[in-house]
């Protein structure tokens, strides 16, 4: 049995034998198991999406936030989402991962479906940032339908041909978590393939 405070910020998610058993609201709570403490506050990703080839051989950088919220915390922690074969790795069964991981599979998840959609655009057509945020907001949707994850909003923010630094092939994803009192957590850099292959890490 275990005592712990949540704060008003936060839901807590009751875990028990690698299943959700139930939910703590704020205030201090009694419960059995582990619990997972949730911000239900909006969050910011910060995410430069690098090196996405156009249909007509023009490489593309794209720069962008991602506005989300985790609506319901429970479902969320068990999250089974509608991926690519190559990224289906980052989901388990452990509901502690699954929402630590979120930030990165909302990131592999708008490099993909920009991947997939400049592929089929013009360079100028690329430019027109503001067209690409319902894009974003598209795939987002159908990969997290019914997952407890809302997107509240998606602002392309920069989309210029790519820098020549970065490697053939390999795409450099980036991003913080801007939170709502303005502090931020910087998250790993990763590397994704942008062959045809796939996304692999």
């Amino acid at each position: 049995m275990g005592l712990k405070r949540v704060k008003p910020n936060e839901k807590g998610v009751i875990v028990r034998r690698g299943r959700v058993a139930g939910m703590l609201k704020p205030g201090l709570g009694l419960f059995l198991g582990k619990l997972i403490r949730v911000d239900v506050r909006p969050r910011i990703l910060d995410i430069v999406s690098q090196k996405l080839p156009s249909v007509d051989g023009t490489d593309m950088d794209f720069r962008y936030e991602v506005t989300y919220t985790i609506k319901n915390p429970e479902v969320a922690a068990l999250v089974k989402v509608h991926l690519p074969d190559e990224m289906e790795r980052y989901i388990t069964e452990d509901p502690f991962k699954n929402i630590e991981i979120l930030p990165t599979i909302i990131g592999y998840t708008c490099h993909y479906t920009l991947r997939t959609r400049v592929s089929a655009m013009r360079r100028a057509d690329c430019l027109k940032k503001e067209e690409m945020a319902p894009v974003l907001k598209e795939g987002l949707e159908k990969v997290f339908k019914d997952t407890g994850i809302i997107f509240d909003e998606i602002v392309v923010t920069d989309a210029y041909p790519t820098n020549k630094g970065v490697e053939e092939g390999v795409a450099a994803i980036t991003y913080q978590v801007v939170h709502p009192d303005g502090s931020t957590s910087i998250l790993p850099i990763g590397e994704v393939d942008v062959h045809p292959a796939g996304l692999r890490r």
